[in-house]
């Protein structure tokens, strides 16, 4: 059984983290006329990344014993990347990034407590390139995994 403390971030990870991330992007696509369709697809896509990440928290809320939901909802946000011509950055709630990359003198660190979500497929530098990984959000995963391992 999980501890409470455990419980609480988990639900503050995916049920208030994803509702912000939700309500942000759907804020978005209120003027669907001066966005392009490029941008609309994304968004959309982003919007089903947060709900992915609400319904799994709801889920654990009523049955802890669903793990799946769980884990495909924390795994989506453990990478991050900006390749040419793609990124992706999703993160519910908090997120502390280390990133590294051949343009950067060394790894950069970045964190912050809110939602947000970074794609874009075309328009990048050829030459640049970064990776890393949300640390926060291998954090929760490591929570989750290690309490439901003991059920």
């Amino acid at each position: 059984m999980l501890k409470t403390s455990a419980r609480f971030l988990i639900i503050l990870v995916t049920v208030g983290g994803g509702f912000a991330g939700f309500l942000e992007i759907a804020a978005g696509l209120t003027d669907l006329k001066t966005i392009g369709a490029l941008q609309a697809a994304l968004l959309w896509a982003g919007l089903a990344a947060y709900s992915l990440i609400i319904i799994a928290g709801l889920i654990f809320i009523d049955r802890t014993h669903r793990t799946k939901t769980m884990l495909a909802a924390l795994a989506i946000q453990i990478p991050w990347f900006d390749v040419p011509g793609l990124r992706y950055h999703l993160s519910s709630a908090a997120y502390i990034t280390l990133v590294f990359g051949p343009h950067r003198d060394d790894i950069e660190w970045g964190a912050s407590l809110d939602s947000r979500l970074n794609l874009r497929l075309g328009g990048a530098p050829v030459s640049h390139w970064s990776i890393g990984i949300n640390i926060f959000a291998l954090f929760v995963f490591l929570v989750w995994l290690i309490y439901t391992m003991k059920e």
